[in-house]
């Protein structure tokens, strides 16, 4: 996978830890495991968390876009779909029957360089 940017205008969380809105760097963290894990960096504070994800039969969207679920006043990176053809996803809390839950997407586009 190319290295992308994504452009996050609200906190979200990845793993449990809290990133502040911000431009970020997503790219592939060189690990020897088959699960597929990505560090996200913002592009200013340089403060990164890494995202273990894990990946979805090829296929789908034809837009590159990251989605996060939103709940009681935080929002948790889900899944990204990149060049449209691969898919990943990540567990985010369940909520309550009384919780109120929306999806946003932001767009993907590759990194010119890497930082």
């Amino acid at each position: 996978m190319p290295d992308i940017l994504m452009n996050v205008p609200f906190d979200f969380v990845v793993s449990g830890k809290t990133l502040p809105a911000g431009e970020y760097r997503v790219f592939r963290a060189n690990t020897m495991s088959a699960t597929p894990a990505f560090v996200v960096r913002n592009m200013r504070t340089k403060s990164a968390a890494i995202a273990v994800m894990m990946q979805r039969t090829p296929g789908g969207s034809d837009k590159a876009e990251a989605t996060f679920v939103c709940s009681e006043n935080k929002c948790y990176f889900r899944d990204m779909k990149v060049n449209g053809m691969e898919s990943y996803f990540a567990a985010v809390p369940r909520k309550s029957s009384a919780q109120k839950e929306k999806m946003t997407s932001v767009a993907l586009r590759p990194s010119v360089n890497a930082d």
